[in-house]
Order: C-alpha cells, then structure tokens, then sequence
C-alpha cells in the first residue's frame, strides 16, 4: 500500500476555530499564520518522510495534495522541493472542498488515468489542527 508519516503541532490550534451559535456556524481563521504554521509542519513530516523511506522530492511522479489555493499549494511545493508540473490540482474547478479535497482529486486522478498501475503516487495534506499527513502509493 506504501508508506506515510504523520506529523502535529497542536501549538498553533488557535489558528483556525470553528463553533456555532443557533443553527449558524461560525469560523475564525487567521490565514496567514496558518499558512506558515502549516508549512513548516508540512516541511517537518517531509523530512521525516524522506529520512523514513527511500523516496525523495524527485521520485513521485504524480503529486495530490489537499487543495486548498494556489498559494498554499505553491508554497508547500517550494518548501519540500516538489516540482509544481507534478501536482494534479482540482481548486480550479472545485474550489476548497475541506476535508474532502485529498480522496476526491485522487479519485479524479485515476478516473483521468493519470494514476496507473505501477505510477509512483505522493498523497500530502495539512490540517488546520496542525497536522499533516503524506503517504506514498505505487499504483
């Protein structure tokens, strides 16, 4: 099935809080800090990942991350040394679909056939907890 690591930063909950009052939800994000706060988890799981496995920035052929902007995503790739021409990106045509974002673009990755047997799959996500999770596939 492959391999993954999972990394957290609790320290950085306060980022990103959700709650509700009445039948309204509501949401408090500082957006910039958790972008950094993400990445440098992100960046932490990654070099655990690598030291952990045999894989390295260069051996996924095919890249699907959580989605959750451009931004993000561009900034994850820089900061683990990922090439951008790799990624499979749904956020144009889907938007942020939360949680969700991971299973559904890898699903349309082997619906489009761009994740065939024998294909070397990177699956990365953060979560506003902090939390990140990267798991290999060969297909």
């Amino acid at each position: 099935l492959g391999q993954g690591i999972i990394e957290t930063d609790t320290s950085s909950n306060e980022l990103c809080q959700g709650d509700s009052s009445g039948a309204a939800l509501e949401m408090q994000t500082d957006s910039e800090e958790l972008l950094h706060a993400g990445i440098a988890v992100a960046e932490r799981a990654w070099k655990k990942f690598t030291e952990g496995t045999s894989w390295s920035a260069d051996t996924p052929e095919l890249v699907v991350t959580h989605q959750v902007g451009k931004a993000h995503t561009n900034a994850l790739f820089e900061a683990v040394g990922l090439d951008p021409a790799k990624n499979f990106s749904t956020f144009e045509t889907l938007g942020n679909v939360g949680s969700v974002s991971l299973p559904i673009t890898y699903a349309m990755a082997r619906e489009q056939g761009l994740a065939p047997s024998g294909k070397s799959t990177l699956l990365m996500g953060i979560g506003s907890g902090l939390s990140a999770i990267i798991h290999s596939l060969t297909n």
